[in-house]
């Protein structure tokens, strides 16, 4: 695992700088994001372009000192910052619905996954199977916030687990647990056994 994290600090770093490479061969009114599952290990990594309102997501390769675009695809809408797979990308607007493609940019899926309410602030990668996503949805006079557990393996999300948390402001996931962040306190649940990170 440190081996791993190592490897993944070192690929965050020289990932920032190839970003800086590609972000200058576009053009100036282009606004770019990347997050922190932006990339893999591997040398794929995936960020999020907007141009007035027009909205596309890139998927890149880094190998043998070179960057080799994969594909771009305009989305029909605004989407979070892009989460990399290692065999595809995931785009997620904020009213929950999961873009899902393939390392060819191939269209994989586009939905919502069955059982998901509110709207979606923050997602993340749990590993390639499986994804977070938080909900806020507001109920009589307050908001409630709960994280949803999905799998993204099939032809469609799947809702695994769903949690009333606190308002997150940052949401980490480790090997064994999911750590959820707030303005006054933290909140710790254990990934589920079923779910392998490696």
């Amino acid at each position: 695992m440190n081996n791993y994290l190592c490897i993944c600090r070192k690929f965050l770093l020289m990932y920032g700088f190839l970003v800086l490479i590609r972000i200058s061969s576009m053009s100036a009114s282009e606004i770019i994001a990347i997050g922190k599952d932006s990339c893999r290990p591997s040398g794929l990594f995936c960020f999020r372009s907007t141009d007035g309102t027009n909205t596309q997501i890139h998927l890149e390769r880094y190998c043998n000192a070179t960057i080799q675009s994969l594909f771009h695809k305009a989305m029909d809408g605004p989407v979070m910052v892009p989460i990399c797979l290692t065999n595809g990308v995931l785009a997620i607007s904020s009213d929950g619905i999961i873009r899902k493609f393939n390392l060819k940019g191939d269209f994989l899926f586009a939905e919502k996954p069955n059982g998901f309410d509110g709207a979606s602030a923050m997602s993340g990668r749990i590993t390639d199977d499986y994804i977070f996503m938080t909900a806020t949805v507001y109920e009589k006079t307050h908001w409630l916030y709960y994280l949803y557990i999905v799998d993204i393996s099939g032809v469609k999300p799947i809702v695994k687990v769903k949690i009333k948390i606190i308002q997150p402001v940052v949401i980490n996931v480790t090997y064994d647990e999911i750590v959820v962040v707030g303005r006054e306190d933290t909140m710790r649940f254990p990934v589920p056994k079923s779910i392998n990170v490696k």
